[in-house]
């Protein structure tokens, strides 16, 4: 293929123009966007962070929603989930300290621009992938602008047929929540996950590894789980092709990571039982894991091609784990020892999204190659190219309406106050915090 480098460039400028279009969408007054940006106080400032909230939870404004407290200490416990967001809004109260608005707006850039970079980074590794990879970001980009219902990671939140709907929004247009051309850091970790893909299939498998790893700097849990899924895929189908002591180190380095994650929220668990269950499913897929090394390791006499049993193992996945975990709920709902079980729904969402990406990538190169093999390369260029250029023009027309609207958005927390109880919480804490810093404010 002709001109990778040029399709680098164009699957880079296609990734910031729809994280640009997404960002002048989802940068409101919700509670995720102000807890993530309190992060920054709670990593670093921890004791002030908490004085921030006991003072603002004591007002009569924000004491009306009981379900608060709950909602707060997971929070609280996911708050080590995230280190890069944490650090780019630590760093934006240092540049802007005060004004709020330009610091969410930097924390969230930041973030999202230090993903794309890791991913293009990565991905120049396995340049031969570049026109496969711009052609999944661009089709991922176009999707993203279709009008239609958002999706959300709560599965049984509607009616069966509209929970059915849902899942295939998530798969088709996962939108500024899911998608993985978003801002968020779930969405940059499907973004690194995808060069460590490219990596994998062109046969740098510890290069992959290397990536699967960097995910876990936005999103500690996902992250973790990734990785530790790919560590036992390789395990069973090409132990040989792996270096123990570098996967051994890098796999160290992730379980320590790891128990920083949104696990606490199960572990610590007031009302208890989703910790044994968590930990009953672990155990059950170890020793499924080891059962299917036994049989493939026995049956498969052949190298099977990692790129056919990566996008596999996503789908098989997302198929058996969203059942699964829809069953889990409903059961913790009936006995309301098992709250925390929700993060179960949340992964079998995420899942979906993953599965999908993947599918699209796996596509990708089987039709790149199919243009190879016809010596139809160019019409590769001109379908990247051109969904370059509408999604450039998207993010353009959206930040020219949108941007005049941010700031009052960024400022209103009571638009989303009966959905998301605990967006006046957090946005009033960060003003507590800002006084102390700003008093000219």
């Amino acid at each position: 293929m002709r001109s990778p480098v040029l399709f680098l460039f164009l699957a880079v400028l296609t990734v910031a123009a729809s994280g640009a279009y997404f960002l002048s969408k989802g940068l409101t007054g919700s509670q995720d966007i102000y807890y993530t940006h309190f992060l920054g106080y709670q990593w670093f400032e921890p004791e002030r962070a908490a004085r921030a909230l006991a003072t603002v939870k004591a007002t009569a404004e924000t004491n009306a929603a009981p379900e608060q407290d709950e909602e707060g200490n997971r929070r609280r416990l996911a708050a080590h989930n995230y280190p890069v967001l944490a650090l780019t809004s630590r760093l934006a109260t240092h540049l802007f300290p005060a004004d709020l608005t330009p610091q969410i707006i930097f924390a969230q850039a930041a973030a999202f621009a230090l993903g794309l970079a890791i991913a293009a980074a990565g991905l120049a590794c396995a340049i031969n992938m570049t026109p496969a990879f711009a052609l999944a970001m661009g089709a991922m980009a176009i999707l993203g602008f279709l009008p239609g219902p958002s999706p959300t990671d709560h599965l049984l939140i509607y009616g069966p047929v509209k929970n059915a709907i849902n899942l295939i929004v998530l798969a088709i247009s996962p939108g500024e929540a899911f998608s993985p051309l978003s801002f968020w850091p779930k969405s940059s970790l499907a973004l690194i996950l995808m060069a460590a893909l490219a990596n994998r299939w062109r046969g740098r498998i510890h290069t992959g590894y290397l990536l699967l790893l960097a995910t876990m700097a936005f999103h500690i849990t996902l992250g973790g789980i990734v990785f530790a899924g790919f560590v036992l895929l390789d395990l069973a189908l090409r132990p040989k092709r792996l270096s123990v002591w570098r996967i051994g180190l890098l796999a160290t380095g992730a379980a320590m990571l790891f128990t920083s994650g949104q696990w606490r929220i199960l572990s610590e668990d007031s009302q208890g039982g989703a910790i044994e269950i968590t930990i009953a499913i672990a155990i059950s897929a170890f020793a499924l894991s080891l059962i299917a090394n036994r049989i493939l390791v026995s049956r498969l006499s052949a190298d099977v091609p990692v790129a056919a049993s990566d996008t596999a193992a996503f789908v098989i996945a997302a198929i058996v784990f969203t059942p699964l975990a829809m069953s889990l709920y409903v059961a913790s709902t009936q006995s309301a020892t098992w709250g925390g079980m929700a993060i179960f729904l949340q992964l079998a969402a995420r899942l979906i999204v993953l599965a999908t990406s993947v599918l699209w990538l796996f596509a990708c190169t089987r039709g790149v190659s199919w243009l190879a093999e016809r010596n139809a390369e160019g019409a590769a260029l001109a379908g990247v190219t051109f969904m370059c250029a509408v999604t450039v023009y998207g993010a353009a027309g959206s930040w020219w309406w949108e941007a005049r609207f941010i700031d009052a958005r960024l400022h209103d927390p009571a638009a989303r106050a009966a959905t998301e109880p605990l967006a006046p919480v957090y946005y009033r804490a960060l003003q507590e915090l800002m006084k102390v810093e700003s008093p000219q404010r």
